[in-house]
């Protein structure tokens, strides 16, 4: 069984021959003669299993690549082998793997043990280092729902990235401090680093599209509908601008434009604005058949709030053979739909309107 089909195995030794090789290799890339024959062999081993925990990575395997970058770590910490960079990197690079890998406790202790590393050797280069390990620490406790964390460590890159002019980068982070803050319903805050984003960036971007779209989300949720709105609208222009009229997060602003409009009783426009996004949505080459799905459902109770039932039963029919395609016919959601649908046909049967004198 190879490495790669075997997750679960231990990881391969690496052999003398492959650790001289490797020695000699860096030998003549760096010049460095002064190690002893040990340091010569511990240091080859290190450097083979960075190389196998590269290709792992590459190939996103990374519970194979923190085990062999954590391996290489075994080998030069107890020897102190290796530039102060060298092991450095090595704990980044852990931190990067374990992240991935979802082991966050692992990841936030090697992206804190590497931070504390370039943070004690400044450079331009350690900076901006640095500047992306307080951003992947800021993913790792949003990705746990420890928001305020999340936001504390987002923060700490803005000033060197705003130091160092990198408006793109700097407009990302203030996108993800925003988002943080919409998890949190600290609306006002939100507000004013999505603003930020738009004030930084004069370029049309995905930064940009989010921007608008996250503002949009959270006008709505204070009944600003008509900034909301318009907030959406922008999105679509700069997405239609970026990737063209079928562009899937032109789908997606419109399928909020519309739950906006149903918001504001208005269902005859939020009806014509998910029929849109769900066409676009169906267009694409790579169809998202669970953004197909979402759309279809909120279309339906667009029309049972348009009191159209004949057209909510057809796209629940639609929806319901798509989630039986999706996830079984025994998924929780599929009896939930059912069940509406026989309720809300019999409402209709029943309903004075549709009863015939006798």
């Amino acid at each position: 069984m190879s490495e790669q089909q075997d997750q679960n195995s231990d990881v391969i030794e690496v052999t003398r021959e492959e650790a001289e090789a490797i020695v000699a290799q860096w030998r003549r890339d760096s010049n460095d003669y002064d190690m002893t024959e040990e340091q010569d062999r511990l240091a080859g081993i290190a450097l083979e299993y960075r190389r196998r925990a590269s290709e792992f990575e590459s190939e996103e395997n990374y519970v194979l690549a923190a085990r062999y970058y954590q391996k290489a770590d075994d080998v030069l910490e107890p020897a102190n082998l290796g530039s102060h960079h060298f092991r450095v990197w090595g704990h980044y690079k852990l931190g990067v793997c374990y992240y991935h890998a979802k082991n966050y406790e692992m990841g936030s202790r090697y992206l804190l043990l590497a931070l504390e590393g370039y943070l004690s050797h400044k450079s331009s280069s350690s900076d901006f280092t640095a500047a992306n390990i307080y951003t992947l620490l800021g993913h790792l406790y949003r990705d746990q729902e420890q928001y305020e964390i999340a936001i504390e460590f987002y923060k700490k890159p803005l000033e060197i990235l705003i130091s160092q002019n990198c408006r793109k980068l700097s407009a990302c982070t203030q996108n993800y401090i925003g988002r943080c803050y919409c998890d949190i319903e600290e609306h006002d805050e939100a507000i004013k680093y999505y603003s930020m984003t738009l004030d930084m960036i004069d370029v049309v971007g995905e930064e940009t599209v989010e921007a608008h779209s996250r503002l949009g989300v959270i006008y709505r949720e204070a009944e600003m509908y008509d900034e909301a709105i318009e907030c959406h609208q922008s999105a679509i222009d700069l997405a239609v601008q970026l990737s063209g009229e079928q562009s899937p997060d032109a789908a997606r602003e419109l399928n909020r434009i519309a739950i906006t409009y149903r918001y504001m009783g208005q269902y005859d426009e939020a009806i014509e604005h998910y029929q849109r996004s769900l066409e676009i949505y169906e267009n694409q080459e790579d169809v998202d058949l669970r953004m197909v799905a979402r759309v279809l459902e909120n279309l339906a109770m667009g029309y049972v709030h348009a009191e159209q039932v004949g057209s909510a039963m057809e796209c629940f029919g639609r929806l319901l053979s798509l989630l039986r395609e999706l996830d079984g016919d025994d998924d929780e959601h599929v009896t939930e739909v059912e069940e509406y649908m026989a309720n809300l046909d019999l409402s209709y049967r029943f309903s004075p309107l549709n009863v015939k004198p006798s």
